[in-house]
């Protein structure tokens, strides 16, 4: 066998084994022994494997040169990998190796010197890698959602021979450290560097498709922030890292930080305010201004590879001597032309950035612009659900709320509670506009409550009068009338307008206590609130307007009652009698306010029944026949449907219902006994029974007071309820016992 052949039974054999190793799953550790394998193979056959196939060094040249066998023993060093890698060279496929055959449906055969068989991005190959973010299909024509990496390959003098993609298996993560996923190319067999890079841009790049495809996922911006920062510290090998954010306002904020000091971000914040205030530099601002005091324009990156290093009045070094560090990186994060905001990485030593680590943070920095603008869209979405629940819960317990007395603290502590607010206030204005009344508040002084004052002279007054909302960082230290000396303690304040279906009756506002951590009222509060103030204007309007009917309702009845009185000169005033005694005796019983109001008003209105009665029955100068008591026993429930049509007399309805019961069962109209008979109907019936003893009827004279209470004691148990029998004497005797009291 001569020299020739040997050369190429040892090279095609090194070359085999070198290529099975690197295609084990498990091979993980030294990858040296392979590669010298390899190449000892290669350079023994003398071919430049990566400049023949991939035009990595050659280019067209090298690829001309390529012996028949050379493709053969590449392919097999990359059957193994489980990506789908695809070199292009003049746009033309030079590499497509057996995953990708399998994801695409094309042969090598079919595809390698041809164009690529399909678009990424909607057109040819992208000029970029941040750009290989398209959806490839399938030689039937099926999409495929893979992560696709995509970046140029360079030969050692730095020129552009060609482009590699990767598309990543989306069973799952895959592992840059794995030896499976690393491409053996190199412009020779002695040309290890070229080997390292590529090593060292899978690796990249795998990790770059591994966070694009954390990212890709809907999430709240919290957790998107978290994500973005953890990522930019792993794959920027930063010490330390921060995300700053450019709000709607312009304003700058740090969602996320690892590693810094609260002291270094709370002074980046103050430097980045001044700098958009005007007060740090001379010249037009840019888009965006980071903390070095320099523009970001575009998506290029600042990078200070060395801070000591910048000109002594730059802010860099300045933050540097609080925290530290001594290079910098400021990756700008955009969107559609729009920057969003910055990720800075932070290290403790001075570095420099190779261009495939910048390819790739770039490309990571356009995935997490993509993910904040997502996590914002899904804040925003959330919040829209969350107000609406807020809405639908506040319409709920506002329908539900009897009169504007009840309305009032309920608009108010739901705002209060909602926004994080510690004081609450909640003003109308007076007939014709001419000052606020503060008809609830929470938080301040009780003095406070009920006070009236001019609509002039306070930002109050101005809500009422544009309409526009109001915010302010401290009311408090404000120029403030005398009349709003109670609202001092007031630091960030927000002031809307009430607002009726066709005027605004009001303003509606939140306070949080003075002090250097009050927070501000933000936008999206403000908008709440102005929400919140629009339903229950409308609340507080139709609440007005139906106590104003009932009001009306009442008046009338009233009238009616006292024209039932009227008809009779003997009973002219009785009403208004039985109900000074009926609220005496509720109160010495324990009632509460209400419970007395219901019982004064059934005093009142105990006889309106009576307008269906025939003035021949109710004036008659003699006892009744039974047919004249069968029509005179339906008073009472004429007098309860007169009352029941008004949702603020049903209380009052069923006492005037049940005034004629007996505490024995044997009274009209349901025959009810004991307890099951309202306690306001038991106090009607013995004060009502105390003024028929004592007053001149047709068919009777009037008795005195000892008779009337002794014939009271003696129907109690029967008649009457006992207990409200001896409450009712008690009553009356310290009446009595009073000088120049009316009996």
């Amino acid at each position: 066998m001569n020299l020739a052949a040997l050369k190429g039974v040892g090279g095609v054999c090194c070359a085999v084994v070198a290529a099975g190793v690197l295609a084990l799953p498990h091979y993980s550790t030294d990858l040296w022994p392979a590669l010298v394998l390899l190449f000892i193979g290669v350079g023994i056959l003398g071919m430049p494997i990566v400049e023949q196939l991939a035009g990595l060094a050659g280019g067209a040249a090298g690829a001309a040169r390529r012996s028949p066998s050379s493709p053969h023993l590449l392919e097999g060093a990359v059957q193994g990998l489980p990506q789908a890698v695809i070199v292009l060279n003049d746009e033309k496929v030079a590499l497509w190796n057996a995953a990708a055959e399998r994801l695409f449906g094309w042969t090598a055969r079919e595809t390698v010197g041809r164009p690529l068989p399909f678009a990424l991005g909607g057109g040819a190959v992208p000029s970029d890698a941040a750009e290989a973010a398209g959806r490839p299909r399938t030689k039937a024509g099926a999409p495929i959602d893979v992560p696709v990496v995509s970046s140029l390959l360079r030969d050692p003098q730095g020129r552009v021979t060609g482009r590699m993609l990767v598309f990543m298996d989306p069973a799952g993560p895959a592992r840059p450290e794995d030896p499976n996923l690393i491409s053996v190319a190199g412009s020779s067999a002695t040309d290890m560097s070229t080997v390292l890079e590529i090593r060292n841009r899978l690796q990249i790049q795998t990790h770059v498709a591994s966070v694009s495809r954390a990212l890709s996922r809907l999430a709240p911006s919290a957790e998107v922030m978290k994500t973005v920062g953890e990522a930019a510290l792993s794959l920027g090998k930063a010490d330390r890292a921060a995300v700053y954010l450019r709000q709607p306002d312009g304003a700058v904020t740090c969602p996320w930080s690892r590693g810094l000091s609260e002291a270094y971000v709370a002074q980046v914040m103050r430097y980045a305010k001044a700098i958009a205030d005007g007060r740090i530099m001379d010249w037009t601002k840019p888009d965006f201004l980071e903390i070095s005091g320099r523009g970001i324009d575009g998506s290029a990156p600042l990078l200070y590879s060395d801070v000591a290093a910048l000109p002594h009045g730059a802010v860099v070094p300045k933050l540097t001597q609080v925290e530290g560090y001594r290079a910098l990186a400021n990756w700008p994060l955009t969107r559609e032309g729009e920057i969003l905001g910055l990720v800075s990485c932070y290290y403790n030593a001075p570095r420099k950035w190779a261009e495939i680590e910048q390819e790739s943070f770039r490309a990571f920095c356009l995935a997490a612009a993509d993910a904040i603008d997502n996590g914002r869209r899904y804040d925003e979405q959330a919040q829209r659900a969350a107000d609406l629940e807020v809405f639908f819960g506040l319409s709920k317990r506002l329908r539900v709320a009897q009169n504007p007395e009840a309305i009032y603290p309920i608009l108010v502590g739901q705002a209060m509670d909602l926004l994080r607010a510690e004081k609450g206030m909640l003003f109308l204005l007076e007939p014709k506009g001419a000052g606020f009344k503060c008809v609830y508040m929470a938080g301040l002084p009780p003095e406070a409550r009920g006070e009236a004052f001019p609509t002039s002279g306070s930002a109050f007054g101005r809500v009422a009068e544009t309409g526009a909302p109001y915010r302010t960082d401290n009311l408090g230290g404000e120029p403030l009338p005398v009349w709003l000396n109670a609202y001092r303690s007031i630091g960030p304040a927000a002031i809307v307008p009430l607002r009726s279906e066709t005027e605004i009756i009001g303003t509606l506002a939140l306070g949080r206590d003075r002090g250097p951590a009050a927070r501000p009222f933000a936008d999206p509060e403000i908008r709440l609130l102005e929400g919140i103030a629009d339903i229950g204007g409308t609340a507080v309007r139709r609440a007005k307007l139906f106590q104003n009917l009932e009001n009306s309702y009442l008046q009338m009845v009233l009238s009616l009652a006292r024209t039932m009185d009227a008809r009779d000169h003997y009973t002219s005033g009785h009403s208004e009698r039985i109900a000074v005694w009926a609220e005496e005796v509720a109160r010495a019983l324990g009632c509460d306010e209400a419970a007395v109001q219901e019982i004064r008003w059934g005093a009142l209105l105990h006889d309106i029944g009576k307008i269906g009665v025939p003035d021949e029955i109710l004036r008659k100068p003699s006892q009744l026949t039974e047919e004249e008591w069968v029509v005179m026993r339906q008073h009472p429930v004429i007098g309860e449907e007169i009352l029941a049509s008004t949702d603020r007399m049903r209380g009052v309805a069923r006492i005037v219902r049940h005034h004629q019961e007996k505490w024995n069962g044997t009274g009209y109209p349901d025959k009810l006994r004991g307890q099951e008979i309202p306690l306001g109907a038991r106090i009607l019936a013995v004060v009502d029974s105390y003024s028929a003893i004592t007053d001149d009827r047709p068919y009777k004279k009037a008795r005195s007071h000892e008779a009337a209470i002794a014939e009271l004691r003696r129907c109690a148990g029967a008649q009457f309820d006992p207990e409200v029998v001896d409450a009712f004497r008690r009553v009356v005797h310290r009446a009595r016992a009073q000088p120049g009291r009316a009996q």
